[in-house]
């Protein structure tokens, strides 16, 4: 991964919040930096029988949590892109999971920020779409869920 804000943020969702949040967490893909995506990962995601369109950018990290007995498919935008995680993105990505399996309760999309006060500008947080969730490095035993929660 390239050195930067993004890098940080990505190892903090990695080593902080999926340990975390997460009973048995795993890496299933990893943006390498903002137009570059790791070429294992994606093929990973097409075995699992999630196709990304050309119009709907992946998120910047997806994990998987294999605890639960329908395992928690999770996609993570870092917060410092222009991509937050609006309704219309929800719903793409909702779509995607949908089409290789995973029910929407079992799929959990998180934007996450260096902490509050380096949210994303023009005031995307409030953009952040019902159900998705805000996580912030800076307080990494806290998830803020947006309303109404997606069922």
């Amino acid at each position: 991964m390239t050195a930067g804000t993004r890098t940080d943020i990505s190892k903090a969702v990695i080593e902080a919040f999926a340990p975390t949040f997460l009973a048995k967490p795993s890496v299933i893909f990893c943006r390498q930096s903002c137009n570059e995506a790791i070429t294992d990962g994606v093929e990973l995601l097409k075995t699992l029988g999630l196709i990304f369109p050309a119009d709907v950018a992946l998120p910047y990290i997806i994990l998987v949590d294999i605890g639960p007995a329908h395992p928690l498919l999770v996609c993570v935008d870092i917060g410092l892109s222009d991509r937050a995680i609006d309704d219309a993105r929800e719903t793409a990505l909702i779509k995607i999971a949908d089409q290789a399996g995973f029910a929407s309760r079992n799929v959990a999309l998180v934007a996450a920020f260096v902490d509050r006060e380096k949210a994303l500008p023009g005031e995307a947080t409030g953009r952040l779409a019902g159900g998705s969730y805000a996580w912030f490095a800076s307080e990494p035993d806290n998830l803020i869920a947006t309303w109404p929660v997606r069922g």
